[in-house]
């Protein structure tokens, strides 16, 4: 009897773990099905934060050789290397991150009694839905921690804006940079001692800094290296900054970025075009001046600058094949000047024609083409100029073949230039574009311009052929226009006309009074150079001499400056 009772307390006793263990599951099956999220329910917004770290935020005495960031979530890196902003620089680490824990462990002992600071920016976010990490869910400020290995932490704070010098926009992943002023860092060469990178509304914050005078920048730095190299944009405080007591505090600081330029032209290739020489640089020419170091006078050789000025061709007028040898002095628009000197030859005519006659048998003769245009396209005033464009400069033109014809009446046919009226057109120093302006021609809706065959014939001989334009006169109130009156103190400036896209419309010197007309329905901006040397452009900074830009003011005009059809918008302009 005793086995079987103790048989029986057997079974009872399994079947009560039995009944246990079920239960035991149905709850943790039930309760792994309440934490999965269900199909089509909301998504996770919450982002990730600290939930301890060591060392404390603004803590001081730190002497580890890692620190720890433990979140309320797990996560993950994205490109932390690159988002990660340590101050001082050049501190060397390791990192790993385990579930919700994030380990930075340093190569070397951290410097003794020096406040460090991490910003994270983006490179923490959560596993889930990419949330970044922020510092706290109070403020969702982003994610920093800053401690000192010595009993005091630096406070010292600098924040501002960083904007596009060129068209007033806030500008984005902006380096801001300190650099001591007891060093030799180089902004050129070296990384600054505290920076950070403004965010997508360009706004930037440094904190932590050390109290001292500095060198203060702000560059884009496209290339990375957080060093500054041309053509980056640029702006800079010309004096240095003093950063101590209630002066360690500044705000509301902007900065205005535009590109240097301290690179003269170079030339890229130089090549054989046919018959004629060319030479191609790898930017725009300003100006430009030939000479020619062989016997042959510099007027014998004639030339033209193509390609928005990167190219200079060279045309054989004089009919020469042997050896030519010139000096070009080029300078591009930002007044960098370069001098070289190019030795070639030009091909012999008798080889290239009988090459072209192999190839082109059927092909007729070359001409000259050009182009007539006025600077509204094919409309103007009652006063105008027209402009004529050659692709090769011109040797010869015959003024009886070009004349203009009124409102197209035949009878009041008249000659358009006459010879000895050198006061009203101008060759420019290629002879490739011709103008051609008159006080007042007398016709009421239009006028046709008509240049015949040979008209005008190229250092080559080749000629133009017929072209016959016609421009209609536009009259004020057909169109729209922005006017105003202009006060200020400033003694030189000059007052631009853009469209939304920034292309420049037109532009008044010192204007008291202004008046933009002839203005298509569209978006318009006015802005003001305020032209400090007197040279009617604007100049550019140079941070090596420590010149700043030349300011540049938006003013605001009404209506955001929409113009409709027929508009005219009058804008008062102080500054």
């Amino acid at each position: 009897m005793k086995n079987k009772k103790t048989s029986e307390k057997h079974h009872s006793f399994i079947s009560l773990y039995a009944i246990i263990l079920i239960s035991l599951n149905i709850w943790f099956l039930g309760s792994c099905s309440n934490q999965m999220q269900p199909d089509g329910g909301p998504k996770d917004s919450l982002r990730p934060f600290i939930q301890s770290s060591i060392p404390q935020n603004q803590g001081i005495n730190f002497k580890g050789e890692k620190i720890v960031l433990v979140f309320n979530e797990w996560v993950r890196e994205k490109n932390l290397r690159q988002e990660l902003l340590i101050t001082p620089p050049n501190t060397k680490y390791t990192h790993k991150i385990i579930k919700n824990r994030l380990e930075i462990t340093f190569d070397e002992p951290l410097k003794s009694n020096t406040t460090y600071s991490f910003s994270f920016r983006e490179g923490i976010e959560d596993i889930t839905e990419g949330n970044k990490a922020v510092i706290d869910t109070l403020n969702r400020q982003p994610l920093k921690i800053a401690f000192s290995t010595g009993p005091i932490i630096d406070s010292m704070k600098i924040s501002g804006q960083v904007k596009n010098r060129l068209n007033d926009k806030m500008l984005e992943k902006v380096v801001i940079a300190l650099y001591r002023t007891d060093d030799t860092l180089n902004l050129a060469e070296d990384a600054p001692y505290y920076y950070t990178i403004t965010d997508k509304e360009g706004n930037f914050k440094l904190e932590n800094i050390k109290s001292g005078e500095y060198k203060f920048y702000a560059y884009l730095d496209k290339n990375s290296n957080t060093q500054y190299n041309e053509p980056e944009a640029i702006d800079f405080f010309t004096e240095v900054i003093r950063l101590e007591g209630d002066s360690g505090f500044i705000n509301d600081i902007t900065f205005k970025l535009s590109p240097e330029d301290h690179t003269a032209p170079e030339i890229k290739s130089k090549s054989i075009n046919g018959l004629n020489y060319q030479i191609d640089y790898d930017e725009g020419l300003d100006t430009f001046q030939i000479t020619n170091l062989n016997a042959i006078s510099t007027q014998s050789l004639s030339y033209q600058l193509k390609n928005k000025g990167k190219t200079l061709e060279f045309y054989n007028s004089a009919e020469v094949y042997d050896s030519l040898s010139i000096a070009i002095m080029a300078q591009d628009s930002s007044g960098n000047i370069v001098k070289n000197e190019v030795m070639f030859a030009f091909k012999n005519p008798e080889e290239e024609k009988e090459r072209r006659n192999r190839r082109e048998s059927s092909k007729p003769s070359s001409s000259l083409n050009f182009e007539i245009k006025t600077s509204a396209g094919t409309t103007f005033e009652r006063d105008f100029e027209l402009v004529f464009e050659f692709e090769k400069p011109v040797k010869d033109i015959d003024f009886d073949k070009i004349i203009y014809i009124p409102d197209e009446d035949s009878s009041r046919i008249a000659p358009l230039i006459n010879r000895d009226s050198t006061q009203f057109y101008q060759w420019n120093n290629t002879r490739s574009e011709l103008r051609v302006k008159y006080p007042k021609f007398f016709f009421s809706k239009k006028i046709r311009i008509n240049a015949d065959t040979a008209a005008f014939i190229s250092v080559l001989n080749d000629s133009t052929r017929l072209l016959s334009k016609v421009f209609e006169r536009k009259e004020v109130g057909d169109f729209s226009s922005i006017y105003g009156q202009v006060s200020t103190q400033t003694p030189h400036y000059i007052l631009q006309l853009l469209t939304e896209n920034g292309e420049l419309i037109g532009e008044r010197i010192n204007p008291v009074k202004y008046e933009f007309n002839y203005l298509r329905p569209g978006t318009y901006k006015l802005r003001i150079v305020i032209d400090t040397n007197q040279n009617n452009r604007w100049d550019a900074s140079d941070w090596i001499n420590n010149i700043r830009a030349e300011d540049i003011i938006f003013p605001v005009i009404p209506n955001e400056g929409k113009l409709r059809e027929r508009w005219d918008i009058e804008a008062l302009i102080e500054f």
